[in-house]
């Protein structure tokens, strides 16, 4: 696989908004990202995102806006994992763990909503 690219990110920056639409993820460097989505017109904090995890995969996977809201916490360096590069790797994966990821981000996006 070729070098991802890595985006650098000052404190409280947005990486992507509740409804946006894009085809790639994330992986998280260094630094914490805050989750959150707007519910009956308040913001409601949904967790962290730490080093060394992954943010966007469930929007990657169902082709669906994005759930939720991402801010950074702090200086944050992320990596851009494009769709095309991913897909790649998961159409070489068998067919029983591609079903299994694509169930498990089914159950996550309706626990999100």
């Amino acid at each position: 696989m070729t070098k991802l690219e890595v985006q650098n990110f000052e404190d409280d920056e947005i990486v992507f908004k509740e409804g946006d639409r894009d085809s790639h993820m994330y992986f998280l460097k260094s630094g914490k990202l805050r989750v959150a989505k707007w519910i009956d017109g308040k913001e409601v904090h949904l967790g962290y995102v730490e080093k060394g995890e992954m943010v966007g995969e469930i929007s990657y996977f169902d082709k669906k806006p994005r759930s939720a809201s991402v801010f950074t916490v702090g200086q944050c360096q992320l990596a851009i994992i494009p769709s095309d590069k991913f897909q790649k790797l998961f159409d070489e994966l068998p067919s029983w763990t591609q079903a299994l990821t694509k169930s498990l981000v089914k159950r996550v996006r309706s626990n999100n909503s």
